[in-house]
């Protein structure tokens, strides 16, 4: 076979790479919607920016090192592969006709279509998902030049470069993940699992199972909204350089509950939500506003723009605390 390229669909959250990708997989099939649904409710953020790109993101686990039920990770070090095969382009070619995705990192210098093409070596991941011989090229999947999650194409010259660059940096051992779909029974939905996320976002509590792994302080569920003004303030301050990836994911969480209400009402697990649709359908629209305010900050540096988003943030958070609070209390009575 010349050429074989695996589906992707528009990932749930795109904020970061191992959220996107792995839900760029999991989101063809209908299968996985219930444990999609029951899960991205809790968000943290930090009070020390010590991580000024893990600043603010939902409290899952990173899918990419956590498997879920219907998505197997294999992983395999990179120096093991080359120890037994000297073209590495053909390794990822048998594993992609296999059904496997292919996650690695390489150095995007060399990767078209992302920021430090021909002007920065940076190392980062891909998700290569498809080749074609005739045309000498992968199709990978990844953030472009303007931070959109995309799939584009690598020439095999291009890839061999960027692999073999990554391939010799000390502090990039990671290893080559293979993702695959496994057939497994149907999910079992738990809206107790639900209201117990919702109930800590709510009481801005720890998660009771705390899979994110960060040793870095942090406030959880409602309280985020406030450590966000803080992080506004100290770039205001010019203390850090805000980025408007926090602003994305606070954009995407209120898109995924308004989906998740709809999903709970088909399914009978609440009755009359016109009213949580329309508030949630409000917070979403705030919270699109207060990203757009972040992106025209970065292209502009004007600060007053930013005393906007810090009182959106204000009123965001006493509208989600009425709708979470209605919410939790409409789930239970159902």
């Amino acid at each position: 076979m010349s050429q074989h390229t695996l589906a992707l669909a528009t990932p749930a959250i795109t904020g970061y790479h191992h959220r996107a990708m792995p839900l760029s997989i999991l989101g063809l099939h209908d299968a996985c919607q219930p444990w999609i649904f029951e899960h991205f409710i809790q968000m943290r953020c930090q009070t020390q920016i010590d991580d000024k790109h893990n600043v603010f993101d939902f409290a899952d686990p990173n899918l990419l090192t956590t498997p879920t039920p219907w998505l197997s990770i294999q992983c395999i070090e990179r120096s093991l592969i080359q120890r037994y095969l000297s073209d590495f382009r053909l390794f990822v070619i048998d594993c992609l006709l296999q059904e496997y995705y292919v996650h690695l990192y390489v150095d995007e210098y060399f990767i078209p279509q992302r920021a430090p093409f021909q002007t920065e070596h940076i190392i980062h991941d891909i998700l290569v998902t498809g080749f074609d011989d005739e045309s000498a090229v992968f199709t990978v999947a990844g953030f472009d030049e303007q931070g959109r999650y995309i799939s584009s194409l690598v020439t095999y010259q291009q890839f061999q470069a960027a692999t073999a660059r990554a391939s010799v940096q000390p502090d990039h051992d990671d290893p080559v993940r293979l993702l695959q779909m496994r057939p497994v029974a149907a999910y079992h939905f738990s809206i107790a699992h639900v209201i117990q996320q919702l109930t800590e976002y709510y009481t801005s509590t720890a998660p009771s199972a705390l899979l994110f792994q960060s040793s870095a302080p942090a406030v959880y569920g409602l309280q985020t909204y406030e450590a966000l003004q803080q992080y506004i303030n100290s770039g205001i301050q010019q203390q850090v350089e805000l980025e408007a990836r926090p602003f994305q994911l606070l954009f995407e969480q209120k898109h995924l509950m308004l989906h998740r209400l709809t999903y709970l009402q088909d399914r009978g697990y609440l009755h009359s939500s016109d009213e949580l649709i329309l508030a949630y359908t409000e917070l979403k629209t705030m919270a699109q506003t207060v990203r757009n305010g972040l992106i025209k900050y970065q292209l502009t540096q004007h600060s007053p723009r930013l005393l906007k988003v810090i009182d959106q943030l204000a009123i965001m958070h006493d509208k989600e605390q009425r709708a979470v609070k209605t919410f939790v209390e409409t789930v239970q009575t159902c």
